[in-house]
């Protein structure tokens, strides 16, 4: 054992060495190739701190692809020598592209073409304002953002074929459902006030509380829980019972306040990392296919929404 953790730890050393020369060679030729840029080059969209859950990265894509269409540039999706924390060690099914694992290249052109082309530069690792357009409190989107970016997402940010077939197939089991309540309730850092610049998730009894004025409405309800924490999937069960669902998900089993955010926990099944991208992906996803939505401010329920396109009969958000 003593020998097998050796040879992973100096593997990791040798790919971080490699990632560091690989990274120093791409930021070198872009500071080169930046005066020289033109019409048609490539964009390379990277994000070089990865401490971002799924749908901060989601966004900061979506923001920099805008970036490269307004200066008449091909938008690339670096998430191989820039990994996220969704980047399995080893790739996953032969891809090392994290991106990849999810979405299709933006214009149908890989990774690998726009470098070895040397007609491209990387963007300025920051979350620009294009990824909050027409958006409310903490880059919430609004009516008028979610049919501004509508066709943005339509056309560049579209699902692999195989995930589009597994979140459509996951989505059947609503089917004989006439009106279904979306809940997100982000748990973990954002209960524990982690971080100074992301609202703090209020009181679950909050969340339970609209629900239940919804039900008033709409007995006949089911209601879909999307979550982090066990925990709240344990309270929403035990006071409304079996028209609670759920996805079978990792989840943080802490019954106290923490202030590990889910993506940052590690698990031993295979592909966690994968699968972690996966589950949010699902959660987002389905949350957008519900009659009626109940959040808080978060990047995973403002996926819902601009995914939905303003088919929510009624949104309520717990700010």
């Amino acid at each position: 054992m003593n020998l097998k953790k050796t040879i992973y730890r100096v593997n990791r050393k040798i790919q971080r060495m490699y990632l560091d020369r690989k990274r120093s060679d791409l930021e070198k030729h872009s500071a080169a190739h930046t005066a020289k840029i033109k019409s048609g080059d490539y964009y390379i969209i990277r994000r070089p701190v990865p401490w971002a859950g799924f749908f901060s990265n989601y966004q900061y894509v979506l923001g920099h692809i805008l970036c490269a269409i307004e200066q008449d540039l091909i938008p690339v999706v670096d998430m191989q020598d820039y990994p996220t924390l969704y980047n399995e060690p080893r790739g996953y099914h032969g891809i090392k592209n994290a991106w990849n694992y999810y979405f299709e290249d933006p214009v149908e052109v890989s990774l690998d073409k726009a470098v070895q082309s040397g007609n491209f530069i990387l963007c300025e690792p920051t979350y620009l304002p294009q990824s909050e357009r027409y958006c409310g409190e903490y880059g919430f989107p609004t009516p008028d953002a979610v049919s501004y970016y509508a066709p943005i997402i339509e056309k560049y940010l579209r699902f692999t074929p195989q995930i589009k077939e597994q979140l459509e197939e996951t989505a059947k089991r609503f089917d004989g459902y006439s009106f279904v309540i979306g809940v997100h309730y982000r748990g973990t850092d954002m209960r524990a006030g982690t971080y100074s610049d992301h609202p703090v998730t209020h009181i679950l009894n909050e969340y339970i509380d609209n629900v239940e004025r919804v039900l008033d409405q709409h007995p006949d309800a089911v209601i879909y829980l999307a979550t982090d924490e066990e925990a709240a999937v344990t309270t929403f069960s035990n006071h409304f019972g079996n028209i609670v669902l759920s996805q079978n998900a990792f989840r943080s089993a802490a019954s106290n306040s923490t202030q590990d955010g889910i993506h940052f926990q590690e698990n031993n099944r295979p592909h966690h990392r994968y699968q972690m991208g996966l589950e949010v992906l699902t959660d987002a996803w389905i949350l957008s296919k519900c009659s009626a939505l109940i959040c808080g401010l978060s990047n995973v329920a403002g996926a819902a929404v601009l995914w939905n396109q303003n088919n929510y009969q009624e949104i309520k958000v717990i700010r």
